[in-house]
C-alpha cells in the first residue's frame, strides 16, 4: 500500500522561523568497493532487534553540529550522541539505514560490530551492520549490509553501503530507509529522492529515500560548507518506545497547560486526539494509542503554539 509520507501539515510545521547559522554540512556521494571491517568487536548479542541500544565510548572527540561528543549510542540502523535515560528514545542522531533492522536468522553471522582504523590523529571509527534482516520480512530472504564511518579531526560522516536487498513491502509504510543527520529540530540535513542520486535538504525533513543504495555507494556529510540553516528548536518533547506496539510515553521538554495531543496518519488524517492535555516540564505521560501498524505523527499544541510533529512508527 502506497502512502503519502510527508503530509502538508508536517511540512508546514517543520518550516519554523530560521535563525542564525550553526555548524554547516554539505552532502556528496561517491563510490568505493565495500569491504567488511577487520578486527571488529561484535557488540550485539543473539536476538538483537530494532529496540537494542548499545552505549560505546568513542576513542576520540567527535564534533557533531559543532558540539564535542565522546560517546555513541548505537541502534538498529542509526546512532545517537545523546540519550535521555535508559530505554528512552535518543536525540542528536545519524540515520544511516533506519528501516527496522533486526538479527537475520539466515545467511550466516548477523550482528553489529565496531572497529577503529588508522592512527592518531587520523583514525576512523566504524560501525558495521552485517547481514541484518528486516522486521517486515519475516522469512529472512532480504538483508542489509552497511557501515557508518566517523572521521577523527575532519569530523566527516560517511555511510558505506554493501550488498542490500529489500522490496517495497519490506519498507512499507516508507519507500526506503531513513538517511540523514539531525540535531533534533535545531539543524539537520536529510535525504530524499532516488537512492542512486538523492537530494539533501536543510529546510524540509524527509522520512526516507526511495529504494536501496547499491553496494559500493557512499554518502558523505562534510562539515564546514555553507548552506545549512539552524531552525529554532520547536519540539515539545520526545516519544518512546519508537517503534511502538500500541502504547507510547511522552516526555515533555516544556510545560503544557490545557493543550492538545493529536496523532495523524501518513496522509494527514486525524486518528487520535487528547484534549485538556496537561504535563509539567521533564515529566512523562503514557498514551494508550491503540493504532494499527503504520507511520504516524504526534502533534502537540499548547496555547496557540503548534510544536514540531514527532515521527511515530507503530508495529
Amino acid at each position: 500500500m502506497k502512502t503519502k509520507l510527508l503530509s502538508f501539515l508536517f511540512c508546514v510545521l517543520f518550516l519554523i522561523t530560521l535563525k542564525s547559522r550553526s555548524q554547516t554540512y554539505s552532502f556528496s556521494q561517491l563510490t568505493s568497493p565495500y569491504v567488511d571491517v577487520t578486527s571488529a568487536t561484535v557488540v550485539t548479542t543473539p536476538g538483537w532487534d530494532d529496540f537494542t541500544i548499545i552505549d560505546k565510548k568513542l576513542p576520540f572527540t567527535f564534533q557533531f553540529f559543532g558540539s564535542p561528543q565522546d560517546s555513541l549510542y548505537i541502534l538498529s540502523g542509526f546512532a545517537a550522541f545523546l540519550q535521555y535515560g535508559a530505554g528512552n528514545f535518543p536525540s542528536d542522531q545519524i540515520y544511516f539505514f533506519d528501516a527496522e533492522l533486526i538479527e537475520r536468522a539466515t545467511g550466516g553471522a548477523s550482528n553489529i560490530s565496531i572497529s577503529v582504523t588508522g592512527t592518531t590523529p587520523n583514525r576512523i571509527y566504524k560501525v558495521q551492520t552485517k547481514n541484518a534482516g528486516f522486521t517486515n520480512n519475516s522469512n529472512g530472504t532480504e538483508f542489509a549490509n552497511v557501515q557508518l564511518w566517523l572521521y577523527e579531526g575532519t569530523n566527516v560522516i560517511e555511510i558505506h553501503f554493501g550488498a542490500c536487498s529489500a522490496s517495497a513491502p519490506t519498507y512499507n509504510p516508507l519507500l526506503g530507509p531513513t538517511i540523514g543527520i539531525f540535531q533534533n529540530t535545531s539543524a539537520f540535513l536529510s535525504l530524499s529522492g532516488p537512492a542512486a542520486n538523492p537530494s539533501a535538504s536543510s529546510t524540509i525533513a524527509s522520512l526516507n529515500i526511495t529504494g536501496t543504495p547499491v553496494s559500493g555507494q557512499v554518502y558523505r556529510f562534510t562539515p564546514g560548507a555553507v548552506g545549512l540553516n539552524k531552525l529554532s528548536s520547536n519540539s515539545a518533547g520526545m516519544i518512546y518506545p519508537n517503534p511502538s506496539n500500541g502504547s507510547i510515553n511522552f516526555r515533555s521538554s516544556t510545560e503544557i497547560n490545557n493543550g492538545t495531543a493529536k496523532i495523524f496518519n501518513s496522509i494527514g488524517q486525524l486518528v487520535y486526539e487528547k484534549n485538556e492535555f496537561n504535563i509539567s516540564k521533564n515529566q512523562t505521560q503514557k498514551l494508550d494509542i491503540q493504532l494499527e501498524a503504520g507511520l504516524y505523527y504526534l502533534q502537540i499544541s499548547n496555547q496557540g503554539t503548534n510544536f514540531t510533529p514527532e515521527k511515530l512508527i507503530v508495529k
